[in-house]
């Protein structure tokens, strides 16, 4: 069995509006596989159960609805639309409730492995903490590969409330708040993992994606 708690629940962002590559990021092939069954084979190996965080125009959609019944898992639709990646949170957490952990990921990291988020969640509990995000090698905090507790909810309301949209004014609130209920990990405690230099690595333009290898 994997080490994951009961009340922790792996929630995978797919709602936004991947305005930037003029397409819907989750069916964009990275090496002959679509980015949402790449995110979601890790995520698999590291709790049972996933769940699709969509907007509402996607629950409609062939494609996510087969998705969903081919690996028995869930599409939540957003409660409310267009509120970014801080809305897909108030939504996870509602859906998750006060006592559990979110493991909240992006579709749209192809590099993601079951070591990191292992390694992530290993550290939020030995920590203790309400939100646990690794930072990258440039070190900007990643807050879609992180873990948040379902506490946090009615703060995440109160930013949503003021008119946030960004996950990582939820960061900066918290550590203006309450620094101790934060916990950043340094790239160096995962620079040790296969293919780290590209776990962070993301797609939100056509050329961010991997070109394929070609030989010269």
């Amino acid at each position: 069995g994997t080490p994951v708690e009961r009340r922790d629940r792996i929630y995978i962002l797919t709602g936004g509006e991947s305005r930037r590559m003029g397409r819907d990021k989750a069916w964009i092939e990275v090496e002959g596989r679509s980015l949402v069954h790449r995110v979601l084979a890790v995520a698999e190996e590291v709790a049972p159960v996933g769940r699709l965080v969509v907007s509402p125009r996607q629950t409609g959609s062939t494609a996510y609805q087969e998705l969903a019944r081919e690996r028995t898992i869930r599409l939540l639709p957003d409660r409310i639309a267009g509120l970014g990646p801080l809305g897909g949170l108030a939504t996870a957490l509602d859906d998750a409730g006060p006592e559990a952990t979110v493991l909240l990921l992006a579709v749209d990291l192809p590099y993601l492995t079951k070591a990191l988020l292992l390694r992530l969640l290993s550290v939020h509990w030995r920590v203790g903490s309400d939100l646990t995000l690794p930072l990258d090698a440039e070190g900007r905090p990643q807050p879609l590969t992180a873990c948040y507790e379902g506490r946090l909810a009615p703060l995440v309301g109160q930013l949503l409330a003021r008119g946030e949209r960004r996950l990582r004014a939820l960061h900066s609130e918290l550590e203006s708040l309450s620094p101790s209920c934060c916990c950043t990990i340094p790239y160096s405690a995962f620079s040790d993992l296969s293919g780290a230099e590209r776990l962070f690595l993301n797609c939100n333009r056509q050329e961010d994606l991997p070109l394929p290898s070609k030989d010269d």
